[in-house]
């Protein structure tokens, strides 16, 4: 969509949010994974 876009482009020139849209992943992040010989493995806690 243009407008994901566009919130995405004006999202990336604040500080805060710049350093986790430049991974490229999907954002904003919902669930932190952990990973075991560089596969996920399971949900923490």
């Amino acid at each position: 969509m243009a407008t994901d876009e566009a919130s995405r482009e004006a999202m990336q020139q604040v500080p805060l949010y710049s350093g986790a849209l430049s991974t490229g992943l999907p954002f904003p992040k919902t669930r932190r994974i952990v990973f075991l010989n560089n596969q996920p493995a399971t949900l923490p806690g």
